[in-house]
């Protein structure tokens, strides 16, 4: 055993496993000095006469213990509290209580690997595990568009009688949708709200249908999750009242769509080129100036939108 796991685990108060508990030599069973001492041994062990060899200890007596049967560190399934519903111990088992190095090892000196390190590495790490963290980010919202699309997220209508009896109440059943029944399904197993989950479902089918260019960009790493929220933020109801503009006109789905896709598109040409040097706080009012400049009525419009729905829900 390595100096460090056993110092390690003598700091957890467990002691070392290739230093077995020496039996009492004034315990029960064991004469005094200078008698002969007999080999233990049990009632399927008969003691060896003279001219056999003596049987091999058993594996499983006191004097000789197993492996299975020697000290761990102490373990727990959920270091940081309990877990949320569905969730389970780890496929790779428990985790330690101890800390890890950054490559899964238990380093020698837990401070010699950072304190050999330059601050430059440090910072170009940094750099890589965000453009990793970019990707991950991409991965889940394009998964989240294909469950989406899967059959068993299309809803059912209420029940007929259901329906009925809201309707003698003058209430009506809303059915729901396959954006509901998405973000249940992500908010269940993430453990998210439903407003997270509804907010991350809908920058999934933003992203993976009428701004392809941001998801692209954050698959690189060149854009974090939070830059391609606030372009979605405010391109996207530019986007979604051009669809209806063209499907009102229109009356086309299809070419609904492509309009949508387009002002999208026009949008992330003046905007991708900069956001990825962009803070948050410069990106939100870029996005905005870039907006206005290619629909300069579309904020009218809005603003017409909001008011009129407001009058009907009153």
């Amino acid at each position: 055993m390595s100096d460090t796991l056993e110092r390690m685990m003598r700091d957890v108060g467990q002691p070392p496993l290739d230093h077995p508990t020496s039996p009492d030599p004034t315990s029960s069973g064991h004469a005094s000095s200078g008698d002969v001492v007999a080999p233990a041994s049990t009632a399927d062990e008969p003691l060896p006469v003279d001219g056999d060899t003596p049987p091999a200890p058993n594996p499983t007596s006191d004097h000789a213990p197993s492996p299975e049967d020697a000290p761990s560190p102490e373990t727990t399934p959920f270091p940081d509290g309990e877990p949320c519903s569905g969730d389970g111990p780890s496929p790779a088992g428990p985790f330690p209580v101890f800390p890890y190095s950054p490559d899964g090892q238990i380093p020698a000196d837990l401070n010699v690997e950072w304190e050999t390190t330059s601050g430059f590495a440090l910072v170009e790490g940094i750099s890589d595990q965000s453009k990793l963290i970019g990707w991950a980010e991409a991965q889940r919202l394009k998964d989240i568009a294909a469950l989406y699309a899967v059959g068993e997220m299309h809803p059912l209508p209420p029940p007929p009688a259901a329906q009925a009896r809201a309707g003698r109440r003058g209430r009506e059943i809303a059915a729901l949708t396959r954006e509901d029944l998405t973000a249940h399904e992500v908010a269940a197993r993430l453990c998210l709200s439903d407003y997270a989950a509804r907010r991350l479902v809908r920058l999934a089918l933003a992203l993976t249908t009428r701004f392809p260019g941001t998801l692209a960009a954050l698959s690189v790493g060149r854009l974090d999750l939070r830059r391609a929220e606030i372009i979605e933020e405010h391109a996207g109801p530019l986007a979604e009242d051009h669809y209806q503009t063209s499907l009102a006109t229109h009356g086309s789905p299809e070419e609904a769509g492509r309009a949508a896709a387009r002002i999208a598109g026009m949008v992330e040409a003046l905007v991708l080129g900069k956001a990825t040097t962009q803070t948050p706080d410069q990106l939100h009012p870029a996005v905005r100036r870039v907006v206005h400049r290619l629909d300069p009525d579309f904020a009218d419009r809005q603003v017409k939108r909001d008011l009129k729905g407001r009058q009907v829900a009153g």
